[in-house]
């Protein structure tokens, strides 16, 4: 399996962990599964380490790291510099037309973090601009998330979308009239389009009033949007993903 793929699907999956109060640094290992929209792309499987940090001006969180310019109470709001695993690779396809595409190869984003804490809920709200020089595309994510709390035991079920332009779709699921003679898929241009999406966060801490040890499972599922389905490359019209995973907190 890809290394970009499995941190897409870890990338996803850390996104709906709730941040521990107080925590500077945790580690631990997880292991991911996911599909893939791709045409003839199998399950794949995969185990990594996790680590997080986070501290009163800077995190390292998911696949970016930010430095946090405001924060009042409920609402901060920061700048980060991520990895965008976001990839295809024909290679890994068995689909014949697939294997004659281009690469479309990781991006590098920089943009905006808004974390909003109310009496409801916690909402998520993120958007970078691809600065790698590949898609040259936008990419957000918006979140609603509620933690429900049973002791050691914690629920954290979510509803959001994710967002990206034109260029950014068209980059990732596009075919140019070029590669359309080569492999004989139709030409298509990709538009802008939202996905939504569910996920639900399920910890579990194993030691007590100590708070250190916790194992987690996360799972999404999201709807891909016309734009995507649409596309020659792909064969689905969902995405989904499981991580499961142990951490300490120091």
């Amino acid at each position: 399996m890809k290394v970009s793929l499995i941190l897409l699907l870890l990338g996803r999956a850390l996104a709906g962990l709730p941040a521990t109060a107080g925590a500077d640094l945790s580690v631990g290992l997880a292991c991911t599964t996911g599909t893939s929209p791709y045409k003839d792309y199998d399950r794949q499987w995969s185990a990594v380490p996790l680590v997080d940090f986070e501290n009163d001006r800077f995190y390292i969180r998911d696949l970016s790291a930010g430095l946090k310019f405001f924060s009042s109470g409920e609402l901060k709001l920061a700048v980060f510099l991520g990895y965008d695993p976001t990839n295809f690779d024909g290679r890994e396809s068995s689909d014949p037309g697939l294997k004659r595409l281009n690469r479309r190869r990781e991006g590098l984003m920089v943009g905006g973090d808004v974390q909003w804490t109310s009496p409801v809920g916690h909402f998520s709200l993120s958007l970078g601009g691809d600065v790698s020089g590949r898609s040259q595309g936008f990419r957000g994510r918006l979140a609603y998330i509620r933690s429900l709390d049973f002791g050691t035991l914690e629920f954290v079920p979510q509803l959001g979308t994710y967002w990206a332009s034109g260029s950014y779709n068209d980059y990732y699921y596009g075919i140019s009239p070029k590669e359309s003679l080569r492999s004989g898929l139709a030409a298509y241009e990709a538009g802008s389009a939202f996905s939504p999406f569910l996920g639900l966060t399920i910890s579990v801490i194993l030691d007590g009033e100590a708070e250190h040890w916790e194992v987690f499972c996360y799972g999404e599922v999201a709807s891909l949007p016309g734009t995507v389905k649409g596309s020659p490359m792909v064969s689905r019209s969902y995405a989904c993903s499981l991580t499961a995973g142990l951490t300490y907190t120091f």
